[in-house]
């Protein structure tokens, strides 16, 4: 397709203008503070009653509880409710890495990330003069002997640990709304305490231990918190609401018998709500159970069959911890207007609601959410090996293509075993660039439900990334794309965004728990474009967009234009709040995308400018974002293994083009029409 050398000016400047404009409008949107689709002031449903709430919620908090505890074995009573209400993973994510009692409690009450601070500890068993004492959980309060009213001793200490986190002012978020509305919170237990705490620590009415609890008490608080104890694998030694270490299912046996004996005494038409709060073990972080049954008096009713969902996550049977106080007082009939009256900051969470209908047969909404929490733990454990294989393998093959080029360059005679080691070569290189593609597309396969999930999902990811790798090869290898030694790196690149592209604006699906993607354990992010994500991102933005303006380079209008649009919309994608929701790694793609612009429109797309364009991206997005160690690094991990592909049948095209010239007639005497044919051939070699 060639432009009419009139409309090439036009298309030149409808290009650029468009890229150009795109990159203001973002940059006065985001700095405008461009509300995100996830604001939960725009979903909530803004309530004008006043007065004392007159809804009743009662929440039972368990230590460590998992959703593969909850069998009918083990857990009968709550295997039953949880065919009888809504359910959801928690990501129980605070101010720490891992999650102590004390921090999930505390976070509850004042609804942003908080911690009950750490103390030395040795491991059991250790010996303590020779081992290094290393972080522990803090000790919960210890709960009075009396019932009604309670200041909580020594509350300052926690108040302390939240300083440096920023949630200090927020401790007590929980209860403030409701004692100004006339209403109060009931606590039963030490964790409960903290939750039900004001910001002074004084509890408004504490019930005595769970044991003695009757269908009065219940009853007495708009909203009542009970701690019912767990599994922890590591206790405090001041810490005596834990019995001695006992296996998991006896420790979750007891307190199933606790719900059941409380779930008879529970308020006419109140919500019960079961959730793990904290970790058992703190060295390992994982997703906890979620349980809402019963109906809430802003008309939630907990329809049996249904995931829970809030706008904080954007994924349908998955909240956080923080989405939990918004909730529960809405749940008891209280307005916004009411809650901001008490305190004007607003809460970190988004309030919880009814999403999609879990997976239906007995049993298959819990195991649904189990398949959930296996494949964090797989992303948790696997991961981090994964990316330090990839990048060891790059950098083999780094060294290896430098022995090999210099051995083709200097020594190597034999043209057939030149040929053999460079078509191996790029080969090798491309597959190795299909890993990174092919990882997010695993995300397609129900990997986490497999009896190993680990060795499926990393033996589906090796076996398509050798089917696609050198299908690529082989396909590039003939036709027009025979003479482009960048259609493998091109078209890989092309993929890598398209992929990354359609699934941000989906919801995401395909990164969730995948290589490069993200995982719910951590906390930090549940859509958009992940840290890791990010720079495969720019790196295939800018390689596919390279390749992609190269075919079209001998129409400089049309380059300029294909350019323009792909630039545009990887730009788009990645800056747009309800899709990649990552603005700073547009800086990064408009200074990419602005050199490729300048090369384009001087025609001189070479090799040279492919790598200060990556260079430069990859730095930008390195002072720019906030994770810009791992942009740099996964931009690498993708931009060197196509590279390669593209040197080696760079440097074999052109072994092939010297041997064809040493054998053809060399009798083109006008050296103007060299001079005129040999420019195009130039700018076509790099693409």
């Amino acid at each position: 397709m060639r432009v009419p050398r009139l409309l090439r000016p036009v298309l030149s400047a409808t290009a650029a203008g468009a890229f150009s404009s795109a990159a203001v409008l973002f940059a006065g949107a985001l700095s405008a503070g461009w509300p995100p689709a996830g604001s939960s002031s725009a979903a909530a449903v803004l309530l004008t009653g006043a007065g004392a709430p007159s809804g009743r919620v009662v929440l039972l908090g368990v230590d460590g509880l998992e959703w593969s505890d909850i069998t009918a074995q083990t857990m009968p009573t709550l295997a039953t409710l949880s065919g009888q209400g809504a359910l959801a993973s928690l990501v129980t994510r605070t101010a720490g890495d891992t999650t102590c009692a004390a921090d999930g409690w505390l976070t509850l009450g004042a609804g942003v990330r908080s911690t009950g601070g750490r103390v030395p500890s040795t491991p059991p068993g250790a010996d303590p003069l020779s081992t290094v004492p290393r972080p522990g959980c803090t000790s919960l309060p210890t709960t009075p002997s009396t019932r009604g009213p309670y200041t909580i001793p020594g509350y300052s200490s926690y108040q302390a640990a939240n300083v440096s986190t920023g949630a200090a002012a927020n401790l007590g978020a929980l209860a403030a709304p409701l004692r100004q509305a006339g209403g109060c919170v009931a606590a039963s237990g030490a964790g409960a305490m903290l939750a039900a705490a004001d910001a002074h620590g004084r509890v408004a009415d504490y019930l005595g231990p769970v044991g003695a609890l009757g269908a009065a008490d219940l009853d007495a608080c708009a909203l009542t918190l009970i701690d019912l104890g767990g599994y922890l694998t590591e206790v405090p030694s001041t810490d005596t609401r834990y019995p001695p270490p006992v296996s998991r299912a006896a420790v979750f046996s007891a307190i199933d018998a606790r719900i059941a004996a409380l779930v008879p005494k529970l308020p006419t038409d109140s919500a019960l709500v079961v959730a793990g709060l904290d970790d058992a073990d703190p060295t390992r972080p994982r997703l906890h159970a979620l349980l809402v049954t019963g109906r809430g008096a802003d008309g939630s009713a907990f329809t049996p069959g249904l995931r829970l969902s809030a706008d904080s996550t954007r994924t349908d049977g998955l909240v956080q911890n923080v989405d939990l106080t918004p909730s529960l007082l809405h749940w008891i009939g209280l307005s916004d207007k009411q809650m901001s009256a008490a305190d004007q900051r607003p809460f970190a969470g988004a309030r919880i609601t009814l999403g999609t209908p879990a997976p239906e047969g007995d049993g298959a909404a819990v195991l649904s959410a189990v398949g959930t929490d296996r494949a964090n733990i797989v992303y948790q454990d696997t991961n981090g090996a994964f990316v330090r294989w990839m990048a060891c393998a790059v950098l083999i093959l780094a060294l290896v293509a430098s022995g090999v080029f210099a051995v083709v360059g200097i020594w190597l005679r034999d043209g057939r075993v030149r040929r053999l080691l460079l078509l191996t070569l790029a080969a090798t290189a491309t597959v190795l660039g299909a890993v990174i593609p092919v990882s997010f597309l695993v995300g397609l396969d129900d990997w986490s439900a497999a009896a190993n999930p680990t060795q499926r999902l990393y033996g589906l990811i090796a076996v398509l990334a050798v089917l696609l790798g050198l299908l690529v090869h082989a396909v590039c290898r003939f036709g027009r794309l025979r003479d482009r030694p960048l259609a493998s790196a091109g078209i890989l690149a092309l993929l890598t965004l398209a992929v990354i592209t359609g699934d941000v604006s989906s919801g995401s699906r395909l990164q969730r728990q995948t290589p490069f993607g993200f995982s719910f354990i951590g906390g930090e992010r549940f859509f958009g474009v992940g840290d890791q994500a990010i720079g495969v991102y720019c790196a295939a933005a800018v390689i596919g967009t390279f390749f992609a303006a190269g075919l079209v380079l001998a129409d400089r209008g049309f380059a300029l234009l294909t350019m323009g649009l792909l630039g545009l919309l990887a730009t788009v994608v990645c800056g747009l709040p309800f899709w990649g929701d990552r603005p700073r790694g547009v800086i990064a793609l408009v200074c990419g995308f602005a050199l490729l612009a300048r090369q384009t429109a001087r025609q001189r797309l070479t090799w040279r400018g492919l790598l200060i364009v990556l260079v430069v991206t990859c730095a930008v997005g390195w002072a720019a974002d906030g994770a810009g160690f791992l942009l740099a690094e996964t931009a690498l991990l993708l931009a060197v293994p196509l590279c390669i592909s593209a040197c080696g049948l760079g440097l074999l095209r052109r072994r092939s083009d010297d041997a064809t010239d040493d054998t053809s007639d060399d009798a083109t005497s006008d050296p103007s029409t060299g001079a005129a044919t040999a420019a195009p051939d130039e700018a076509r070699s790099v693409s």
